[in-house]
């Protein structure tokens, strides 16, 4: 067992409390009732990672030997290769309950009043006649009282949440990895979205770029570079977004899905190191934003298709620190990199002219200017007309008739996650669904722009608005629901958590919820994927109700100010 905590029994109070805190040789456990020992080499595990690992990759125990989990409460086996003996303690070392004989891949419950658990060697506790209601003792009376006390204090209620919150994460990235392991061969043989881009890379460096947005040309690149009997992918992006694929095209394809994996990642820790240096020093941990990012289904969705929306998040992510700097222009200009999807880069734009920041405005015009010179030099009139006339068509396919989108472009209108698919998920094709959600993107658009200025607020309206929107798309979303989390959430001095009761806290823990893959399976089995259209709108409202509007602070707000209920001892 590594950098496990032991102690010296020799020393008084303040010396067992510093030996507490280093590696010092293991100390004996007697059985004060019966007057025998019961471990001559007692290892005490007090931190959480301790007791996480446990036994766990460690040889079996010789005789005499234990670990005592300081404080724990229940254990399990899972992993283990040996069976062992579990005695559960209370906080005065008194036996109340013993396990014998408890074998891999096993839980055991703690009894009441559990404080701390005692692993040892399969037949310890019949060899040394222990039994319930013993009452057992570290060398040295003061040594156990000093380790007692050394783990209550570490377990105060302000590090409750952080341990929970570990556990957490490794149970959701877990389950990310495994599904990132499934879709492995998909991914790396091209049956996924990056193959489009790959093989407009390729087109352009063997054909140059006035080849772009040909049907023709595409199909026929795909089936020579891939299977000759996969549905052609279209490349949707403007011509400049097409410059880096054709350098990646250098590349075979796995190598290049496993770059851009690699890339996606290191653009969302830039994402939350650039956010964790908006607050206050060691409020938040960009360690734990980013992993928390990971854990979200959207996350991964765009890992294995391959797309850029780590890309994207950290453009949005970038722009929200130049404008809180005051650098409105460069902000803009930054923005404008988002016209790599243009369905959610000018709703953004528009709300931010609605909210009188021209500066913004101007700066987002003058980039999108100069983006438009490179795809104009790249591909002519004529490709730009193209690249036009393929946005138009596929508009129109994906408002009219969901069948024959799900056939040209994999997607059936009824299951995006924005308001049109909503639409189309209660009424159907028709009409009827385009005209609720004009009524909707109306209200939505009049609502937000009412709201304090607020990129939370304009990414989250962007999504709902949004033409054409995947479940991967929704990695946006990770930014204005950092946000809220850093506004509704701030820590104390103490490095504590206090917890606000408001309803806009509950709609960001509903927001979280539902971005979770165990959601996510059972929206995807239920082919209703479109309800992630809530998650938008729990977040519209957080983040409007983070910038303390009044429109919106007297809809969610509690009629009197709730007290606020902090975790102290």
């Amino acid at each position: 067992m590594s950098a496990f905590i032991a102690i010296n029994s020799s020393g008084d109070t303040d010396a067992a409390r510093k030996m507490a805190m280093s590696t010092h040789p293991p100390f004996l456990l007697r059985n004060a009732t019966q007057g025998n020992t019961l471990c001559g080499t007692l290892e005490p595990a007090t931190t959480f990672w301790q007791r996480t690992r446990g036994l766990l990759g460690h040889a079996e125990q010789e005789r005499g030997d234990g670990l005592l989990l300081l404080p724990s409460s229940g254990i399990h086996t899972f992993g283990m290769g040996y069976t062992i003996d579990v005695v559960f303690l209370n906080k005065s070392l008194q036996v109340l309950r013993i396990c014998s004989s408890v074998p891999p891949w096993r839980v055991r419950l703690p009894a009441r009043t559990t404080h701390c658990v005692l692993e040892m060697r399969k037949g310890e506790a019949e060899r040394t006649g222990l039994a319930v209601g013993d009452r057992l003792q570290l060398q040295g009376s003061e040594t156990s009282a000093s380790l007692i006390a050394e783990s209550q204090a570490s377990l105060t209620p302000s590090s409750q949440p952080r341990q929970i919150l570990w556990v957490l994460l490794a149970v959701l990235l877990s389950v990310q990895a495994m599904l990132c392991w499934t879709a492995r061969k998909a991914s790396t043989e091209g049956r996924v979205d990056l193959r489009a881009y790959y093989a407009a890379g390729a087109d352009a460096r063997f054909h140059g770029f006035h080849g772009l947005y040909n049907d023709a040309a595409e199909q026929h690149t795909q089936q020579v570079l891939f299977h000759d009997g996969w549905r052609t992918l279209h490349f949707l992006y403007p011509p400049f977004a097409v410059v880096p694929y054709a350098v990646l095209a250098r590349l075979p394809y796995g190598l290049a899905f496993v770059l851009v994996a690699l890339g996606s990642v290191a653009f969302l820790a830039a994402s939350t190191v650039l956010l964790s240096r908006t607050c206050p020093p060691g409020e938040v941990s960009p360690v734990v934003l980013g992993l928390c990012a990971l854990c979200a289904f959207p996350s991964v969705m765009a890992l294995i298709q391959g797309q850029l929306s780590f890309v994207l998040l950290l453009v949005l992510t970038g722009f929200y620190c130049l404008e809180r700097r005051g650098m409105h222009v460069l902000a803009g200009v930054c923005l404008a990199m988002c016209m790599v999807k243009i369905q959610v880069a000018l709703p953004i734009a528009v709300l931010y002219l609605a909210w009188r920041r021209y500066r913004v405005v101007a700066g987002f015009a003058a980039g999108t200017a100069v983006l438009a010179a490179v795809s104009l030099a790249l591909v002519g009139i004529a490709g730009l007309q193209n690249y036009a006339a393929r946005l138009q068509g596929m508009g129109a396919v994906t408002m009219q008739d969901g069948a024959l989108a799900l056939a040209r472009y994999g997607v059936h209108t009824a299951t995006e996650p924005n308001l049109h698919g909503m639409a189309v998920f209660l009424l159907g094709d028709g009409a009827g669904s385009a005209l609720l959600t004009l009524l909707l993107s109306a209200g939505v658009l009049v609502w937000s722009a009412r709201q304090a200025a607020s990129i939370g607020t304009a990414v989250c309206a962007a999504l709902l608005l949004s033409y054409h929107l995947l479940p991967y798309d929704l990695v946006l979303l990770l930014l204005p629901m950092a946000l809220g989390a850093m506004q509704l959430l701030p820590m104390d001095s103490a490095g504590r958590l206090p917890m606000q009761r408001s309803p806009a806290l509950w709609l960001l823990a509903g927001s979280m919820l539902l971005l979770n893959a165990p959601v996510a399976a059972f929206l995807m089995l239920h082919n209703a994927m479109t309800w992630y259209v809530l998650a938008s709108v729990a977040m519209l409202l957080v983040s409007a109700y983070a910038e303390r509007p009044v429109t919106i602070k007297s809809a969610l707000a509690a009629p009197h100010p709730a007290p606020t209920l902090a975790l102290v001892p």
